[in-house]
């Protein structure tokens, strides 16, 4: 199992958003924000952390009334009722059930305003992105990529989009499952059919302008989704120059030459950088038509608010999400440059 060399990227800078701010990058380090921007943001989740509070002062309060109106719901059926054990047991389980709607309704109206409000606010306050909650990305294109077999479900959420230069970059929080295979029952999303077999984000590029031919480069601790995935007759391995940065993956390719200016250094450098950000993710990339696919498998959720007796994020997850934006951004730049 090899583990990708730290990357030796050097420096890069792109406009950044909101206030129109500059990022920079160092490493693999966020090193500056608009002060405007970042006095925002603070304010962002400010607002988010006293909504929490409320819903959760709500859904404790909710919880204690439940209670008391359940034991003495109880006593009665008890005591007067002249129901039946099995009768009152079906009574009181329905009650409890009944409360414990109305107790977790402050929960579910938090995680509708993290979602409807605060996340539209922070997306484009990073990257002067859009966010929809439900909203999936292009899954033939997806599935023309050659990352995910053709058999396979594709289950998408949490949409981020917008423009960089020329070209439109969008990505989602992705489930991959098996309709061969039984979905498990702890998995309550309907949308996802069988066996969840890889979760994460998958991310599209819509460029003007076509590549000639079709590239795969996959990581070679993927799994085996990815193995079988780049597994096709119409590609063949692509020989490139023995170099430390190619050491953590394998290329494909129906066309040498561009699969070979596609390896430059620097286009593999800022494919680590995104994979070591998401969480060291086995990053999987197709370069087809004028698309270019991300399949960034992990098992950290960036989109969902934490428990609420929690703060909606850690301290890693909003760094974590805008160093992606902006590792995306100057992504899209390098592949204007050398195209």
């Amino acid at each position: 199992m090899s583990i990708p060399p730290s990357p030796n990227f050097t420096k890069g800078t792109s406009t950044g958003s909101g206030e129109g701010g500059v990022v920079s990058i160092e490493g693999t380090e966020l090193i500056s924000r608009a002060p405007t921007q970042k006095t925002n943001i603070t304010r962002l989740i400010d607002d988010i952390e006293v909504q929490r509070l409320k819903h959760l002062k709500q859904h404790n309060l909710r919880i204690a009334f439940g209670l008391v109106i359940g034991l003495i719901l109880g006593v009665y059926l008890s005591l007067f009722s002249g129901f039946h054990e099995t009768a009152l047991m079906q009574t009181l389980i329905g009650g409890f059930v009944i409360i414990g709607i109305f107790a977790y309704m402050p929960v579910q109206s938090y995680r509708k305003a993290f979602k409807a409000e605060f996340m539209p606010k922070l997306v484009a306050l990073l990257g002067d992105f859009s966010y929809v909650p439900k909203r999936p990305l292009n899954e033939k294109a997806l599935k023309r990529s050659g990352l995910i077999p053709a058999r396979y479900a594709i289950h998408m959420e949490d949409f981020i989009g917008g423009t960089i230069g020329s070209s439109k970059v969008e990505f989602a929080e992705t489930v991959i499952s098996n309709p061969a295979r039984a979905k498990p029952k702890h998995v309550k999303d309907k949308r996802v059919k069988g066996l969840p077999v890889a979760r994460g984000m998958s991310m599209l590029i819509i460029r003007p302008v076509r590549f000639t031919g079709h590239t795969i480069m996959t990581s070679k601790r993927g799994t085996k989704l990815e193995k079988e995935a780049q597994i096709n007759k119409t590609l063949s391995g692509v020989r490139v120059e023995a170099r430390e940065a190619l050491s953590w993956l394998d290329i494909y390719a129906t066309e040498q030459t561009e699969a070979q200016k596609l390896a430059h250094s620097e286009t593999l450098n800022f494919i680590q950088k995104i994979s070591l950000n998401l969480f060291n993710a086995p990053i999987e990339v197709s370069f087809f038509e004028n698309y270019v696919a991300f399949l960034m498998p992990y098992s950290n959720n960036l989109f969902e608010p934490r428990s609420i007796t929690k703060p909606a994020f850690s301290n890693e997850d909003i760094p974590i999400l805008e160093k992606h934006l902006t590792l995306t951004r100057l992504f899209v730049e390098h592949l204007d440059a050398i195209s």
